[in-house]
């Protein structure tokens, strides 16, 4: 598996939903997704070209600060890429993701690459600072566990 390594910071406009692990939740990542198609329009200054991302939040709350009444939530962001944030509604959600280092690979089907590859990059070890791996999408499309995407893993020396 290739890995290259990029600094990079994320401006993100999109929705974002609970979500309780221990119960299915297909339903919810459906609708998240269709919400955003579905409001695609109102979002300006998507940067090009347009990818769609997702990730999930707080993984890192569970490692490092492991607490029985959270085990198993988490939260579900799904949105895109923006230049800026004028005029963005209410209604969405916006993350500023501060600049970190993400060794980026390109999973071919998803859940196929294994856990431990994805922070075997020299000198490198994961970046709990920053929410979760990013899953990126080329189109609405393209978003099946059979589907190709990017992920993201923010990591630092």
């Amino acid at each position: 598996m290739q890995i290259t390594i990029i600094y990079k910071k994320f401006l993100l406009v999109g929705f974002e939903i609970a979500i309780d692990l221990k119960k299915g939740f297909s339903d919810e990542i459906t609708w998240i997704r269709s919400e955003l198609k579905r409001s695609l329009e109102r979002i300006g200054s998507k940067t090009e070209p347009m990818r769609l991302i997702g990730f999930w939040q707080p993984w890192q709350a569970f490692i490092m600060t492991p607490d029985p009444a959270n085990a198993g939530k988490a939260k579900y962001f799904f949105g895109v890429e923006v230049a800026d944030i004028d005029g963005v509604s209410s209604d969405f959600v916006i993350k500023a993701v501060p600049e970190s280092e993400y060794a980026i690979y390109r999973e071919e089907r998803r859940g196929t690459a294994p856990k431990a590859e994805m922070y075997a990059v020299s000198g490198h070890k994961p970046n709990y600072e920053i929410a979760g791996d990013f899953e990126i999408f080329d189109d609405f499309d393209h978003l099946g566990e059979n589907d190709a995407c990017d992920v993201l893993v923010p990591i630092k020396f």
